[in-house]
């Protein structure tokens, strides 16, 4: 099997900036390494869902891995801290301080004043005291049917390398080895040389090796247009410059669009390029969103897109 990169750019997707010429932060980047690439390769655009829909965040990512099952994100917050048990019960809270409920239990300050409690049983002793505080969320913890691990599911063995906690519990719950590059930030200054140096060594012992980059979302959030462009440029300079010479099959994609404008998720679908020996390439030539509605993929929902990447690697 050849040995597959995929490439998922947090937040790629973005309006048409006045300021930019009437481009997107991804049109208007000088980013020759990537478009190099994008002349042999199928590009075209995904959808999460159904159009105009808004995808959540980590609705978008389990998606692009392909699955669609209902989740509750509370498992995730709680799996970046600890593993957890099959029939735990696990509780988000709104405390100002910690909350006392039994002696034996499991505490997890999230963030601010929201807690996560996690029990091995549920009695009426945790209702009543639970009382006296905001829930926000609560649910049963169920692993993932040992089938629809990643692995089982389709046949390759995997990486999932992010700075970003709660990109790395998704692969954690679909049983993806993961980890944070050293020396990775998870914020606009990140240190893409330790995500291309990670990924090279690492190339012989797994099939794909997937690279979750989140400063683009942080940016669109922000409202920085012109930071947006740059680093996509950057990415195009330190990461994807580095890594073309070493895997036989290159994806990039975004996992949702946001707006530099609105400063939040939208709807519009993210571009998506598969370099290969096997691409059916077409006419595009510069890796945008309004170019790769051009390309021979067409317009899909993401979570085929694994499916299609797995295929050019056989």
């Amino acid at each position: 099997m050849d040995k597959g990169i995929f490439i998922i750019l947090d937040g790629l997707g973005d309006n048409l900036i006045k300021e930019l010429r009437y481009k997107t932060p991804l049109e208007d980047a000088k980013k020759q390494n990537i478009d190099k690439l994008v002349r042999y390769s199928e590009c075209g655009l995904l959808y999460t869902k159904e159009r105009g829909h808004i995808p959540r965040c980590i609705e978008s990512n389990l998606s692009l891995l392909g699955y669609d099952f209902k989740y509750n994100e509370l498992i995730f917050k709680a799996l970046i801290y600890k593993e957890l048990k099959e029939n735990q019960f696990l509780i988000e809270i709104e405390s100002k301080e910690e909350p006392k409920i039994k002696e034996e239990y499991d505490i997890i300050k999230y963030k601010n004043n929201d807690y996560i409690l996690i029990f091995d049983n549920y009695d009426k002793e945790i209702i009543e005291k639970l009382k006296k505080y905001k829930i926000k969320n609560k649910t049963i913890y169920k692993d993932l049917n040992k089938k629809d691990f990643f692995e089982n599911k389709y046949k390759v063995k995997a990486l999932y390398l992010s700075s970003s906690p709660i990109h790395l519990s998704i692969a954690k719950y679909l049983k993806i080895d993961y980890e944070k590059p050293l020396g990775t930030t998870g914020k606009i200054d990140e240190n893409l040389f330790s995500f291309s140096e990670y990924a090279i060594a690492n190339r012989n012992k797994y099939d794909i090796i997937f690279i979750h980059i989140r400063a683009l979302d942080i940016l669109s959030h922000l409202k920085e247009p012109f930071k947006k462009k740059k680093v996509i440029e950057e990415i195009d300079e330190y990461l994807v410059k580095r890594i073309k010479e070493y895997f036989d099959a290159i994806l990039i994609t975004g996992d949702h669009s946001t707006s530099s404008i609105k400063g939040r998720h939208i709807s519009d679908p993210v571009p998506v390029m598969i370099y290969s020996k096997y691409s059916r390439y077409g006419f595009v030539k510069n890796f945008s969103e309004r170019k790769c509605i051009k390309g021979t993929l067409g317009i899909l929902n993401s979570k085929d897109i694994i499916k299609i990447f797995i295929d050019r690697l056989k």
